[in-house]
């Protein structure tokens, strides 16, 4: 796992307090949940990290240093593997 997409992973378990999380483990997301909230916080977190990160734009295919565009990446990143929302 590279530097970026732990930095990612520690800070979304991080808002859930998830700790010891295995994500080799099928289904990892959904043993946890987050609020709407928390979940657009993260949302924003990401996109605004996406934006300024290089490497980590490198991670998401094609994705260009267009706000609108982090924005989509983080949309879809927390679609497939945030937590479930209460």
């Amino acid at each position: 796992m590279n530097q970026e997409l732990k930095t990612i992973l520690d800070e979304m378990c991080s808002r859930v307090g998830a700790k010891d999380v295995n994500f080799e483990e099928d289904n990892w997301y959904l043993k946890h949940t987050w609020t709407m909230e928390e979940q657009d916080d993260f949302i924003n977190w990401l996109a605004n990290y996406l934006y300024e990160n290089k490497e980590a734009r490198k991670m998401f295919v094609n994705l260009r240093k267009v706000k609108r565009d982090c924005n989509k990446a983080s949309n879809k990143f927390v679609l497939n593997y945030g937590w479930r929302t209460k």
